[in-house]
């Protein structure tokens, strides 16, 4: 009995700390705008990246509600892509992360068969919820866009 008090109280401590630390990017402020234009600006893709339009981020990207979305994507003959999304709060984005990761799983198996040589890119994407941000970009230099990512949150 006393060692499933043990048990029971080293779990409730566990859970209290772990509650408690919350996310560090909770309130942080992102300008998708001018991070989208600070990648565009700053990476070379291999495709010809342009913006997506409302209309066909409503008609094809159905990630859920949010408050803002950019999208630059190419021909489709690569993997690449950028998707950055603003929500109303972190528990909406929290929502909008497991679609894009759907997203993002059935574009990697898609591509497998489609376009194996573009996989690599698809291995290491920068993909993240940043407090009540999500923030998706397949490119041939995740560094340097992690960089940028990194220069934009405030």
């Amino acid at each position: 009995m006393k060692i499933k008090k043990i048990i029971l109280l080293t779990i409730l401590a566990i859970t209290i700390l772990i509650s408690s630390c919350g996310d560090k990017y909770e309130n942080s402020v992102i300008d998708i705008n001018s991070l989208a234009d600070s990648i565009m600006n700053g990476i070379t893709f291999d495709d010809q990246l342009i913006q997506v339009s409302e209309e066909n981020i409503k008609l094809t990207y159905n990630f859920g509600e949010y408050v803002n979305m950019i999208v630059y994507a190419g021909g489709g003959a690569t993997a690449e892509e950028i998707i950055l999304i603003e929500c109303s709060d972190s528990a909406s984005a929290d929502k909008i992360y497991m679609n894009v990761d759907t997203y993002y799983k059935n574009k990697k198996f898609y591509f497998k068969d489609y376009n194996p040589d573009e996989t690599y890119k698809l291995d290491k994407p920068i993909f993240a919820r940043i407090g009540k941000y999500v923030v998706y970009c397949v490119s041939p230099n995740t560094a340097e866009v992690q960089k940028i990512l990194d220069a934009s949150i405030n």
